[in-house]
């Protein structure tokens, strides 16, 4: 038995270092277990550090102050006490993380200014694609802009530097300092997040295209049965202790509403729509067919 454990250890150890310096673990206070592949450390000594790979899950315990320096310190974590945390994808796009229970300070580097102009430019671009050609007259091109927007089904996913998911929650940034509680409490589940710099935002994971963004100062949560609160500002020094969150929408009520729309209303101002833009056509040829006849007329006189 002894034989067998050292050797685990030993292979634990050695592919840990195997990986380089990517990602790495270092406790600061308390005591953390790391769990990978069915082996499972604990770490006591203040001051030590690990390395971290893709899928590896930590427990913090009591009174607990624990780092994580993710792509060589470019996005940093900080745990707290009674955490559980899963590092569940690390690459050059982007990490992704799990905090199924507990609470954690979080710092990611921003995109680049390349990066956020090549979304603008794409976003510009897309637009040009759903108006597509104008079409002459002012009411033709507010009606194309109008059916355009009624048959968008979904918006083209943006660039994040950070992805974190809850229980109860998704959230996403490109470049933020920010913090997050949860609670996977079966009775009420919950998700807090606030941002102290830049921009995040937040969906239930029941209706993850929901999403509700947060700046800078500002406070939002998600419960379960619920789409994001509306955002309120952060307490004093950008706590989120004492917070009075917005109010926030039923997402049975929410999504009810919106298939009745669909099935009746919606896809009656589609198909209505439809008609208008296909009258303003027919106006808008005829027009052009009238002063095309008169021209040749004028000219044969």
């Amino acid at each position: 038995m002894p034989l067998t454990f050292a050797a685990g250890m030993s292979l634990f150890l050695l592919q840990t270092s195997a990986w380089g310096a990517q990602n790495t673990l270092e406790l600061h206070s308390g005591t953390v277990k790391i769990m990978r592949e069915g082996k499972s450390r604990i770490i006591r000594t203040a001051g030590e550090k690990l390395q971290l790979l893709a899928n590896d899950r930590l427990q913090t315990g009591g009174n607990t102050d624990v780092s994580l320096y993710l792509k060589d310190g470019e996005d940093k974590v900080k745990l707290y006490s009674n955490s559980f945390f899963q590092l569940d994808d690390s690459s050059e796009v982007g990490n992704s993380v799990a905090l199924l229970i507990g609470r954690l300070n979080f710092n990611v580097k921003p995109l680049p200014e390349t990066a956020g102009a090549e979304d603008e430019t794409a976003d510009n671009a897309e637009k040009k694609t759903e108006l597509g050609e104008k079409l002459p007259g002012e009411l033709a091109a507010t009606l194309k802009g109008k059916l355009a927007k009624l048959e968008k089904s979904k918006l083209r996913p943006k660039k994040r530097r950070f992805e974190l998911r809850t229980v109860s929650a998704l959230i996403g940034v490109r470049g933020t300092e920010g913090e997050c509680r949860t609670n996977p409490n079966p009775l009420e589940p919950i998700t807090k997040l606030g941002i102290k710099k830049g921009l995040g935002e937040i969906a239930s994971v029941e209706a993850p295209d929901t999403k509700t963004p947060v700046s800078a100062g500002k406070y939002s949560q998600v419960k379960e049965g619920f789409l994001p609160s509306a955002v309120t500002p952060l307490g004093p020094g950008g706590s989120m202790d004492g917070v009075i969150p917005g109010p926030a929408k039923p997402i049975d009520e929410f999504a009810q509403r919106a298939e009745n729309a669909l099935d009746d209303e919606w896809l009656d101002r589609i198909e209505e729509t439809n008609a208008m833009l296909g009258n303003a056509e027919n106006a808008i040829d005829a027009i052009k067919s009238k002063t095309l006849t008169l021209s040749m007329t004028f000219t044969n006189r």
